[in-house]
């Protein structure tokens, strides 16, 4: 009798103490929205409950080349978008953690797995006008990840007509760690970054490179490398990026979060000629905008020492604005 007891609090214990596969998905005051993505935009989407391969070891790939493929890891993603057929997502890489700190991958709650893909330009995302001041965003999609050939439930996100992200260090690197310091930069016509070594000078040729800009003409093939002359196409007759230049902007940060509204409210910000945006080409899903600066750069902060940087350069898009300090001479 005293062991049937014993046994009997051992499973009581046990299973009071036993873990629950609940995942916190997000904190606030209503229900997280959709995430939101552009035809063509390199993202990595984070996925729990993922279990570990067949073998127990952590799920990992990359792919060798292009095409890139629609299954790595025994990881794949179907998109859908109203009545229209289904679409396949190219893979980039897959990554996967062990987030509990324990040695074994049994328990699919624990594993956080990062699937870096290209979101695939067949989508509709741009918006359509109703009347002078209101739009309609394009229809609600749907993706469902696939793993091992079983198919999981679907998750909605929603097209949008861009959602430009300028390529920092992180992006590089594929580094998606939130404690990492990610910084912007802007690159001289020969593919030096622009730094307190290499300031830029009035009326310099740039290049800022960029996710998410959206659709282009001629257009692009998903999972493909990009053609010669994909440009991005406007919107609404208006153009998807526009630049401003803020002088005498002492140590700005590459690295702030993408702010809205964009910079045209700075009485300090003088716009800066784009000539030209698009696929850059041999790459998959990266954008390339060529600037040139403006034909007057003073600055009463020159870069040294204690200053790295001396103006702040914003690329805006309907979706906000990311600011890029820089430093530039006379």
């Amino acid at each position: 009798m005293k062991l049937q007891f014993t046994l009997f609090m051992l499973a009581a214990l046990c299973s009071g103490f036993a873990q629950t596969s609940a995942i916190v998905t997000g904190a606030g005051y209503s229900a997280p929205a959709p995430f939101q993505a552009a035809p063509g935009q390199v993202v990595t989407l984070f996925l729990h409950g993922v279990p570990a391969a067949a073998d127990g070891t952590l799920r990992s790939g990359q792919a060798a080349g292009t095409p890139l493929p629609t299954a790595l890891a025994g990881i794949s993603l179907r998109v859908t978008q109203g009545q229209a057929s289904p679409m396949v997502a190219p893979i980039f890489a897959v990554r996967q953690e062990n987030e509990c700190g324990q040695s074994d991958a049994s328990d699919p709650a624990c594993l956080l797995t990062a699937v870096k893909i290209e979101v695939p330009f067949e989508l509709f995302g741009d918006i359509t006008p109703t009347d002078t001041f209101h739009y309609t965003l394009a229809p609600a999609a749907m993706v469902r990840v696939e793993v091992d050939g079983r198919t999981g439930r679907a998750f909605p996100f929603q097209p949008i007509p861009d959602n430009a992200h300028v390529l920092t260090d992180c992006d590089v690197t594929w580094d998606t760690k939130s404690s990492s310091v990610c910084n912007r930069h802007i690159y001289h016509a020969d593919g030096r970054i622009v730094d307190e070594q290499s300031p830029v000078k009035a009326s310099e040729a740039v290049s800022v490179y960029l996710y998410g800009l959206g659709q282009t003409s001629p257009a692009a093939q998903t999972g493909l490398e990009s053609p010669v002359g994909a440009a991005v196409t406007d919107l609404l007759g208006h153009s998807r990026v526009a630049a401003w230049l803020q002088k005498d902007f002492y140590n700005a940060l590459s690295s702030s979060p993408r702010a809205y509204p964009g910079p045209g409210s700075s009485p300090d910000s003088v716009p800066v000629l784009i000539t030209s945006a698009g696929l850059f080409r041999g790459q998959v899903g990266v954008y390339q905008v060529n600037l040139t600066l403006p034909d007057v750069l003073t600055s009463a902060f020159p870069c040294g020492g204690t200053v790295h940087s001396n103006a702040l350069l914003t690329i805006a898009t309907s979706q906000g604005s990311e600011g890029i300090a820089l430093c530039v001479e006379q």
